[in-house]
């Protein structure tokens, strides 16, 4: 057991912020949660959460407000802005000085003297941008490739070094091979699939 030095009595030393905080930890309320919400207005699958009441607006009546957050394919929220109608209120000013500064440019260009030749060239290169400006072109499409209906001859016809005596020869190999695969397409279809099994008089023996 340690014995004591002296006489002199230490007390403990807490610094002051630490006893503000613990003042301001008993004073603290306790937070409501949703969960208390929800317990109060009859439990889960009746109490609904409202997820706009933590919006930051500048009037919290607007928090209930109906609005789609994606018109016609856009977030409507990129197109919101405080300054709307002054900027819309600009653009129609310049649009409109624009405006006055292109008629005195025609009527400038109108008082002009021209030469009869010079009248002409400038009728014609309007009538042009007017049919240029009507016309619409179409994108070329590819043409079909034709088959091989000429270079290709019939099945009856002999081709050199094909291994045939003749035509008729060649047409009855062509009939004796499409009948001899009747009997296997009608066994591929015994199962869902219809694919050729080989080996389905096996399975089922």
């Amino acid at each position: 057991m340690p014995k004591p030095r002296d006489q002199k009595e230490r007390l403990v030393c807490i610094p002051k912020s630490v006893l503000e905080a613990k003042a301001m930890e008993a004073e603290k309320v306790k937070r409501k949660l949703e969960m208390d919400n929800e317990n109060e207005n009859g439990g889960a699958g009746v109490y609904s959460a409202s997820l706009k009441k933590h919006y930051l607006l500048v009037d919290d009546k607007w928090k209930e407000d109906n609005m789609s957050e994606i018109l016609d394919g856009h977030n409507a929220f990129n197109f919101i802005d405080q300054d709307i109608l002054q900027r819309l209120e600009e653009l129609e000013k310049e649009e409109g000085l624009l405006q006055e500064q292109g008629d005195g440019e025609d009527e400038e260009m109108e008082g002009e003297d021209l030469t009869p030749e010079q009248q002409q060239e400038l009728n014609e290169i309007r009538k042009k941008k007017r049919s240029n400006k009507k016309m619409k072109i179409r994108s070329k499409s590819r043409s079909m490739s034709r088959s091989r209906s000429i270079s290709r001859p019939p099945v009856h016809e002999l081709v050199p070094d094909e291994g045939y005596k003749d035509s008729a020869q060649k047409l009855k190999a062509f009939k004796m091979g499409k009948s001899s695969v009747h009997k296997r397409h009608k066994a591929a279809k015994k199962n869902e699939g219809d694919r050729v099994i080989l080996t389905l008089n096996l399975l089922f023996r």
